[in-house]
């Protein structure tokens, strides 16, 4: 059991950074975007919070729309990963968060907080127990959901669905479970999108202690300024070992210099392998001389001598 549990935990991708890194990516202007906010009052911490700032004017989001159109002042995320489904206890779970939130700060209005849960779908099992605790949760089309509970306001994203309405929301296949059972399946990502995907993709195949099969990126130009841009970003954060990782020798040492690829090597390495024909070549018959010892060339004069 110990050694199952290990394994699962050794597989187990931390899908809540991954979306977290996304959205502080991404939040517009005047958004302030907490991890695990901490509830003191109870041992309670919600997935997400993002909070407006009074002080800051709003802009409107230019990515992840179907989340950030939707915020209120107070907004409480309920993220469920890849392999995970919203459940009915998700529900009352979420609401007694909502509470909690109103009754730290002092939030009288229930307009100003928002309910909102993420996830690959919105399960049927989350949907009836709304509906049995006197709330409503309805499709709105393109993955989008709303509702209210206990008078509340809710929103719902299914990333199955939210990704498909537009470009601006590609990034959230990657949440997806399709996404996850294969990432080759999903080949839609800009290039502004392509160093988010390579980021996350590493931090998958790092949790996992394995190698993480990559999107095929050929129809990128990589010529692309803007790519260029994202690739020197990505190389940015990454040590030579993550760098290098998935690489043929063949790979890594293309583009070298002749001298860089030898840099390091001792004189018996550099001409291991080489026949002798090959370790002369280029040289001038005065330089070869020069190296021979003087039986060599005895040897050699007496048979030229014949």
């Amino acid at each position: 059991m110990v050694d199952q549990a290990e394994q699962a935990e050794k597989n187990r991708t931390a899908w809540h950074p991954l979306l977290v890194f996304l959205l502080e990516r991404f939040v517009p202007a005047g958004r302030l975007v907490h991890c695990e906010f901490l509830l003191n009052r109870l041992p309670q911490r919600v997935d997400i919070v993002v909070v407006e700032q009074p002080t800051r004017p709003v802009t409107p989001a230019r990515k992840l729309r179907s989340i950030f159109d939707h915020l209120r002042k107070h907004t409480l995320i309920e993220f469920k990963g890849a392999t995970d489904d919203l459940e009915r206890c998700d529900v009352p779970t979420l609401l007694a968060y909502g509470g909690q939130y109103m009754a730290m700060h002092e939030l009288y209005d229930p307009e100003e907080l928002l309910l909102m849960v993420i996830a690959d779908h919105i399960s049927a099992p989350f949907v009836e127990q709304v509906e049995r605790m006197a709330g409503k949760f309805v499709p709105t089309g393109n993955g989008l959901w709303q509702g209210r509970i206990a008078g509340l306001p809710m929103h719902g994203v299914a990333l199955r669905d939210a990704w498909k309405s537009s470009s601006s929301e590609w990034l959230l296949s990657m949440f997806t479970r399709s996404f996850a059972d294969d990432p080759r399946d999903i080949n839609v990502f800009d290039a502004e999108d392509l160093v988010i995907y390579t980021l996350l993709v590493q931090h998958i195949a790092q949790a996992r202690r394995r190698r993480t099969t990559m999107l095929d990126v050929s129809h990128i130009n990589l010529k692309d300024p803007m790519v260029q841009d994202a690739f020197k970003q990505l190389l940015a954060v990454l040590t030579p070992e993550e760098r290098l990782d998935g690489l043929e020798p063949e790979q890594i040492v293309a583009g070298l210099a002749p001298e860089q690829r030898l840099a390091g090597l001792g004189p018996e390495q550099r001409l291991a392998g080489l026949g002798p024909e090959q370790r002369l070549a280029g040289l001038k018959p005065e330089q070869i001389a020069d190296i021979l010892p003087p039986e060599v060339i005895e040897i050699i004069a007496r048979k030229l001598a014949r």
